[in-house]
């Protein structure tokens, strides 16, 4: 999932400038939707990953709350994929194919947290641990369930369909991710044909 959303991330015009920092792990774990700024960049480039590209993408354009797109579920479960590959994901940045080739034919490259690698073991529980698996629950219960309840002050203005503060913030944060004009493509009837504009699908950007 990270060299998806990766991806993502450098799908820009070509400036730096324009780029968003990314979160730190610990931040997205301790503080969640109190710190919008993480939280936003997280949903945005990794959680569409887990949810499905196409259903992120109408949900987004017709307004709808981030809880009703992703379940607890979801969200927790990409948390756990994030803290469980982060270190190795860090140390590849900048590093060529050989040389992640090699460190992972000496066994040096930095091992996952939680899955089991190949073989027999790796069948068990789809190749998560039994740690992994504890470490699900805990994300989903401890983490992610009570960040929500926390975030459950309701945006009433018309047509926010439910929004939390949160959800608020996440439209105002991520509209700077996007381009301002909408990439040109061969593909203009089919992207209309879903019920988005010209405007919508510029603000969702290459999603």
């Amino acid at each position: 999932m990270c060299c998806l959303a990766c991806s993502e991330v450098c799908q820009y015009d070509g400036s730096k400038e324009e780029e968003p920092e990314g979160p730190d792990l610990n931040e997205l774990l301790d503080k969640g939707r109190q710190d919008p700024k993480a939280y936003t960049f997280f949903c945005h480039f990794f959680l569409p990953h887990v949810v499905g590209k196409q259903r992120w993408r109408n949900g987004i354009k017709t307004g709808a709350a981030i809880s009703k797109l992703a379940t607890v579920s979801d969200e927790a479960f990409t948390l756990l994929i994030l803290e469980n590959s982060w270190d190795r994901w860090l140390w590849e940045v900048g590093k060529s194919k050989e040389e992640i080739k090699a460190a992972i034919e000496d066994g040096t490259i930095p091992q996952a947290k939680y899955t089991l690698g190949k073989g027999q073991k790796a069948r068990k529980n789809m190749g998560w641990s039994e740690d992994g698996m504890k470490r699900y629950q805990q994300i989903a219960k401890e983490i992610v369930k009570k960040d929500r309840e926390q975030d459950k002050e309701d945006i009433t203005e018309p047509g926010r369909n439910g929004w939390s503060k949160f959800d608020k913030e996440f439209r105002e944060i991520s509209q700077g991710y996007y381009r301002k004009e909408a990439p040109k493509s061969s593909n203009t009837n089919k992207d209309n044909a879903d019920g988005g504009d010209d405007q919508t699908d510029a603000w969702l950007g290459d999603l």
